[in-house]
């Protein structure tokens, strides 16, 4: 596996996880939906800067993304303050979508 499609994988695959729209990672990580698209798509490397904000925005293990190994989360003992909000409203999103397909 290349390194541009591991990476493809690896966004895509932490996007779907968190259970977010191509837009709103693509805001999350400062970048155009456009390039995340070609980013997921194998179209397009990501940048370096790109990759350290997916690892400090989302707390994601260095080993996971550039290694293939270990688990997708670093230990929560080092999570940010920012981290916690965006963790805290993926778990209101999740309620919310359960609460409507309830409905």
């Amino acid at each position: 596996m290349t390194n541009s499609s591991n990476y493809s994988i690896k966004f895509r695959k932490i996007r779907k996880y968190l259970a977010v729209t191509q837009s709103e990672f693509a805001e999350k990580l400062g970048i155009q939906q456009a390039n995340l698209s070609a980013i997921e798509l194998g179209k397009r490397n990501p940048t370096l800067e790109m990759i350290d904000s997916l690892i400090n925005k989302f707390n994601i293990s260095p080993d996971y993304i550039h290694l293939n190994q270990g688990q997708m989360f670093r230990e929560q003992e080092s999570v940010k303050d920012e981290n916690l909000e965006e963790l805290i409203e993926r778990k209101v999103k999740e309620i919310l979508a359960k609460e409507r397909e309830a409905n």
